[in-house]
């Protein structure tokens, strides 16, 4: 690899900012998945985790990390000088709809199986999951359906 110094200073410039940035994307979206699943505001997860040291909010907060570093982190890496913005964002798009579209079908049916009794919504039933019974093999098992589809559209789609 024959690089200039200000070839190198690019790369590790880029390489810097879009650590920063897929750093920042995914935090953003752990927190919004955190409100949005599990009606958790920032205060109430690091209530969760730090004072009731309750794991299953961890595994969902690792579980959503994971995969959101994965897929900034595998958008950063393939973007090119010949990729567009628009290009990069629409098969971005694309795969995520993909991804979440088998996922959302994986957990229905074991919702279906697992919780069909109770008669309660899914969300209500992931809050009671993981913020009352603080289950966290329940969590960790969801989030397992979660981790092929979207590392797959990272890998493939984007």
């Amino acid at each position: 690899m024959d690089m200039s110094a200000s070839e190198l200073i690019e790369v590790a410039l880029r390489e810097l900012g879009w650590n920063v940035a897929a750093f920042a994307l995914t935090g953003v979206v752990s927190v919004v998945v955190m409100r949005l699943v599990f009606g958790l505001r920032l205060v109430d997860v690091v209530r969760e985790v730090e004072d009731d040291h309750n794991a299953a909010v961890g595994a969902a907060f690792f579980t959503v990390s994971l995969l959101s570093g994965l897929w900034f982190g595998k958008i950063g890496g393939d973007f090119t000088s010949q990729s567009t913005v628009a290009g990069q964002i629409g098969w971005s798009v694309f795969g995520f709809v993909i991804a979440t579209v088998v996922f959302l079908s994986a957990f229905t049916l074991v919702f279906r199986v697992v919780c069909h009794k109770r008669g309660e919504p899914m969300i209500a039933y992931l809050r009671r999951e993981a913020i009352v019974e603080d289950n966290a093999a329940m969590i960790l098992f969801i989030g397992s359906l979660a981790v092929v589809p979207y590392t797959l559209a990272a890998m493939i789609t984007v």
